[in-house]
């Protein structure tokens, strides 16, 4: 599979250890602000570096710094709902870098998004009734329609994430 951009690979957890690294944040952000001014300022990269780490045992107690740095607790419980929707927000959120490739066979499951089905839907619905889509549009979905196929060929299921958590009725 060459594609998967807006596509979730869920690796198996039996693929991670406890020690696997977590970062707080997106190791970009070592290259932006506001943590870049205090590189320059004279902060050490690997200071600055460390303040991000963690490891998979870590993980659940940062998960919940990162949704209560977004909001303060309420009254109310910690759904499964809100921690997806805190994990998710904006681009702030945990990365688990990992050296190496892996193989279709360590692959749990693919996710994608509703609105992207939606897009590529109405992508379809276009071809069909017109207007014609722009080229963008028409690449964008022939390669998750690729992505897709290779999914199938390997027996990976594709989610689609329709809700983050428990919803009302």
């Amino acid at each position: 599979m060459r594609y998967y951009g807006d596509m979730c690979l869920i690796l198996k957890e039996e693929e991670f250890k406890d020690a696997t690294l977590v970062l707080y944040r997106n190791s970009y952000d070592l290259d932006r602000e506001p943590i870049r001014s205090k590189i320059k300022d004279g902060a050490k990269l690997e200071d600055e570096a460390q303040r991000l780490v963690g490891t998979r045992g870590s993980a659940p107690d940062m998960v919940i710094c990162k949704i209560f740095d977004q909001a303060p607790p309420a009254d109310r419980l910690l759904t499964s709902g809100v921690i997806s929707d805190g994990i998710l927000a904006d681009e702030d959120y945990l990365e688990v870098p990992r050296t190496g490739p892996f193989w279709a066979s360590e692959v749990a499951e693919i996710r994608t998004s509703a609105a992207d089905v939606a897009a590529e839907s109405r992508i379809a619905g276009r071809l069909e009734r017109g207007p014609l889509p722009s080229l963008a549009e028409l690449l964008w979905r022939n390669r998750r329609r690729g992505a897709e196929r290779a999914a199938a060929q390997e027996n990976i299921n594709l989610r689609v994430i329709t809700s983050s958590g428990r919803v009302r009725s």
